[in-house]
């Protein structure tokens, strides 16, 4: 316990500086590529929670079909096929 000194325990960011980093991962979070966010989340989405009922087939067979190509040596790896 010699090592848990009161200056270890001390915060080292302050509040207002944990908020600017959080505003700005929200910021370029927000500033993401339409090509690479979708496939993404289906190429590493389990199948047993692939299909979400609340997208219809036109995101299945026809959007995410269309958004993989531009990107597709960057599928090559991922967990899960796209098995489209």
């Amino acid at each position: 316990m010699a090592h848990l000194t009161r200056e270890r325990l001390s915060p080292q960011v302050s509040s207002d500086e944990l908020k600017a980093c959080i505003a700005q991962l929200e910021a370029e979070a927000k500033k993401g590529d339409p090509f690479v966010a979708p496939v993404f989340m289906m190429s590493h989405t389990p199948p047993a929670h692939k299909y979400w009922s609340n997208m219809g087939w036109l995101m299945y067979r026809v959007l995410i079909p269309a958004l993989s190509y531009r990107h597709a040596g960057y599928w090559k790896y991922s967990p899960e096929p796209l098995n489209l």
